[in-house]
């Protein structure tokens, strides 16, 4: 199978951002992450956890995208996000409602995994200390 290249790293882990957050909150029934993957284990357990609340607005914001590592011929790759979630609600099955705020950016090692049609998630790895050079 041809790999394709990843030439838009910000568009493609857009895209995938989406696409999880989507599923995660059950507004979608296709995941994002690779089967029998780290990523879709974690989104299972999302998923369960949102499964009697609606989201209302929010979602996921990618400051950065850079590409680390592939894609080579196995159909991986590897990069470099600094991501955040946006303000959003939380609305429970007895009508309640919370509003949660906006995360700080944190920096993740994305790892992909090209399935012969699309590029899903197999780990979404948080580095801590890394966001905004505010370590010192």
């Amino acid at each position: 199978a041809i790999v394709p290249g990843i030439e838009d790293p910000g568009g493609l882990v857009a895209e995938l951002a989406g696409a999880r957050h989507a599923y995660v909150t059950g507004m979608s029934e296709e995941p994002a992450a690779s089967p029998g993957s780290a990523a879709r284990t974690d989104d299972e357990a999302t998923r369960q956890a949102y499964r009697d609340h609606e989201v209302r607005g929010g979602g996921p914001v990618i400051h950065e995208a850079e590409l680390l590592e592939g894609p080579g011929a196995e159909g991986t790759a590897v990069l470099r996000v600094v991501t955040s979630m946006a303000e959003h609600e939380l609305e429970d099955a007895q009508g309640r409602i919370t509003t949660v705020p906006a995360t700080e950016p944190i920096e993740v090692r994305l790892s992909l995994r090209w399935d012969g049609a699309r590029w899903l998630i197999d780990a979404a790895e948080e580095q801590l200390g890394s966001a905004g050079g505010a370590s010192d």
